[in-house]
């Protein structure tokens, strides 16, 4: 969270439902952070972004993949 402050506005996203996003940063980028992230996690995220126009979708995990929209949560 707070590496994370550095790059912009950080928020944090929850619907009635319980779906939710663990932050939104500057309003374009939904992250969510799991420790091994996995395809429906990154797909979920996605539908959910773009509910709420948001640009970018990615899945911060400890054992990213080479597939596109994972990454290390260090990197963030």
């Amino acid at each position: 969270f707070h590496l994370l402050r550095l790059r912009g506005k950080v928020n944090y996203f929850r619907k009635k439902s319980g779906a939710e996003i663990d932050f939104v940063l500057d309003k374009k980028t939904a992250i969510e952070v799991k420790r091994t992230g996995v395809t429906s996690d990154l797909n979920r995220l996605k539908v959910l972004a773009k509910t709420l126009g948001l640009k970018n979708a990615v899945v911060a995990t400890e054992k990213p993949t080479e597939e596109k929209g994972f990454c290390p949560g260090f990197s963030l």
